[in-house]
């Protein structure tokens, strides 16, 4: 019966099958290599002080490149890290974001967490000087772990 059904589906789809995907896929790839080529240009003029948040990040992704996990922490450097295509992440499961309206200093408790979960992977988290604080309850158990 299953097999009925699936060659039916298959043989009704055959008739509907698209032939310009192929071209359309050409075109979005790319206008997305062109984009961030573009991208990469910015980011390099965009060196000097101030430093640029898009820089920034930007360069976490260029040092630290695949098989690394991203903490997003609460507060205004979130939005930093979520500045695509400036941070793209790069691995299945390589981006650890707060839920809504989770507290300050989740990020680097956050980070301790994945890195044990993960000890092969590099762990990043972009704090800032008001949720670094809101940690400290957990650098103690941290350091007896």
């Amino acid at each position: 019966m299953r097999k009925l059904v699936i060659s039916d589906i298959y043989k009704g789809l055959q008739g509907n099958i698209d032939s310009g995907w192929m071209e359309r896929y050409e075109s979005w790839h790319k206008a997305k290599t062109t984009y961030l080529s573009e991208v990469d240009e910015e980011c390099s003029q965009a060196k000097g002080v101030p430093l640029k948040t898009k820089y920034v990040v930007h360069e976490i992704n260029q040092v630290f490149g695949n098989n690394t996990i991203l903490v997003n922490e609460n507060g205004g450097q979130d939005l930093w890290t979520y500045y695509s295509p400036y941070y793209q992440v790069l691995d299945r499961n390589g981006c650890l974001a707060p839920g809504e309206q989770t507290l300050m200093g989740n990020g680097v408790m956050g980070a301790v967490g994945a890195k044990l979960a993960c000890p092969g992977m590099k762990v990043v988290c972009v704090t800032g000087d008001g949720a670094f604080p809101n940690a400290q309850s957990g650098y103690c158990y941290v350091c007896t772990i």
